[in-house]
């Protein structure tokens, strides 16, 4: 539903990075029409990862449940970001 928290994952060059849920508060969701609840944003702490420096790419995906205990990820954005560690 609309209103599910839901886990999200990110993954940094391809690879799993980290999970959270998505209940941070995000009004600006509640106004676009996304959802009626604003506790649906997320955030990840990136400073633990010990990221090189140089560019990097991240993309987040929603966790959905699937049949006999395995899930889905549907991402968030279709593209890949691009960042840079200095």
């Amino acid at each position: 539903s609309r209103n599910e928290k839901i886990e999200v994952q990110l993954y940094l060059d391809g690879r799993f990075a980290a999970s959270v849920k998505a209940d941070r508060n995000r009004t600006d969701l509640v106004k676009a029409g996304a959802t009626e609840q604003p506790d649906h944003g997320f955030k990840f702490d990136l400073g633990g990862l010990g990221l090189s420096k140089g560019v990097h790419t991240a993309q987040v995906f929603a966790v959905r449940p699937a049949s006999n205990g395995h899930f889905s990820l549907i991402p968030i954005s279709k593209m890949k970001h691009e960042f840079i560690v200095d």
